[in-house]
């Protein structure tokens, strides 16, 4: 019988990439008080910037795109463990495949979770100017997590199937940083 990874909550496919904090090249945006992300330039910036959800995103082909979501809205439910379970297994209905939710250590998090997925998705959804047209395949990592401020925040990042380590987009949430 295989082992099961520590902090592993729900079973399922190991994680496409493993989502860590790094420092990354870009703009440096507060998206909340005391919450920061980096954007790298080919994201440019929040096209929804006062809003609780922003989205940065780019375009150029069906094997070129990317998008960094962050949702700094609180919780539906008190406990942050069964917000971070209840995404995941809402992901299941939307999803090709599912990798098993982690519990994971994040600076500045009281409690932090990630998981990955392959999906399809509107080509639309990525294009800025609205052109884009068709499905592209498409790989996924989320990051939600309470800061020991009580910030809830649920971050996730998207980019071609097979493209997601060392997108931008990933770069982006995994730039993530508490003071």
């Amino acid at each position: 019988m295989a082992s099961t990874p520590a902090g592993t909550v729900e079973s399922g496919p190991p994680l496409i990439v493993e989502v860590t904090q790094q420092s990354t090249d870009g703009t440096s945006i507060e998206v909340v008080t005391g919450v920061s992300v980096t954007l790298p330039s080919t994201l440019g910036s929040f096209s929804d910037s006062s809003s609780a959800k922003r989205r940065a995103r780019y375009y150029a082909a069906t094997d070129d795109f990317g998008l960094i979501a962050v949702d700094t809205a609180s919780f539906k439910v008190d406990a942050p463990g069964m917000a971070a379970r209840g995404e995941w297994e809402a992901s299941r209905e939307q999803v090709t495949e599912l990798s098993a939710l982690m519990e994971t250590t994040w600076p500045g998090a009281e409690y932090a979770w990630t998981w990955t997925w392959t999906q399809s998705a509107d080509a639309s959804v990525f294009d800025p100017e609205g052109g884009a047209a068709g499905v592209v395949a498409v790989d996924g990592a989320a990051l939600l997590m309470r800061t020991t401020a009580g910030q809830d925040l649920y971050l996730a990042a998207f980019a071609p199937q097979g493209e997601l380590e060392g997108s931008a987009p990933l770069a982006a949430l995994e730039s993530l940083s508490i003071r």
